[in-house]
């Protein structure tokens, strides 16, 4: 199922991820856990926030996005919900393979929970491009800069604001965590979505998070562990 079903900005933002990773059907009987949240420490104001080419410039030339690709074996946790925050969302964890793409080593909840193409009913290799030109890093990166349709400063479509902070964060699911001191949050709001993407320092991409609170409401997380200052989660 693909949350970008009937909303557009859904399926715009949303959908990034979640057409990626599947989602589960509605259920309660979850193996819940506290481990499903991504929390920032503010350390700073960025004044070019809310313009996506400048905003776009500061993360680059400050070391913030300085590859869309991580080296084999790098920890990738991802949940998903049709709630917009649920404890019982279904949760899964594996790493990038030599090829690039996730391949997904569990769950951590009774939800199934599957990227695409996976090959066996617990995950294995998968279809999902993390790496290169085409991969999700380099997704993320895009939105927040708007390439894909910049008029002026406006921002990605389906969104009226955008800002940015400096952070150091600790996000959390599949019970692992990954985190680091020196990162970029950028934020996300339209009239009923919201996205969170941070990018690490000597990193890149390492946690994005897609609400949306429309039919059909509910909240993606991928979060990447990497090597280099910004993440100390390994």
């Amino acid at each position: 199922m693909n949350l970008c079903k009937k909303n557009l900005v859904a399926c715009v933002m949303v959908g990034l991820v979640i057409s990626v990773i599947g989602c589960r059907n509605p259920s309660k009987s979850g193996r819940s856990t506290s481990l499903l949240s991504l929390d920032t420490v503010p350390k700073g104001e960025i004044a070019s926030g809310g313009d996506p080419a400048k905003l776009c410039a500061f993360i680059k030339d400050n070391g913030y996005f300085p590859t869309n690709s991580y080296p084999q074996n790098t920890k990738v946790l991802f949940s998903s919900s049709y709630e917009i925050v649920e404890n019982s969302a279904g949760q899964g964890y594996g790493i990038v393979g030599a090829d690039g793409k996730f391949v997904q080593q569990g769950n951590t909840t009774s939800q199934l929970l599957l990227c695409p193409g996976a090959s066996s009913i617990s995950g294995g290799s998968c279809s999902w491009k993390i790496n290169g030109e085409d991969g999700y890093a380099q997704l993320a990166y895009d939105v927040v800069c708007n390439k894909k349709s910049r008029v002026g400063g406006s921002v990605h479509p389906g969104y009226s604001r955008q800002s940015a902070k400096l952070v150091s964060y600790v996000a959390a699911t599949a019970g692992k965590t990954v985190s680091g001191r020196d990162a970029v949050e950028v934020v996300l709001e339209g009239r009923s979505s919201k996205a969170r993407i941070v990018f690490a320092k000597g990193v890149g991409l390492v946690a994005t998070v897609f609400q949306e609170s429309l039919s059909p409401a509910g909240t993606a997380e991928v979060f990447i562990g990497g090597s280099g200052s910004g993440v100390l989660g390994e």
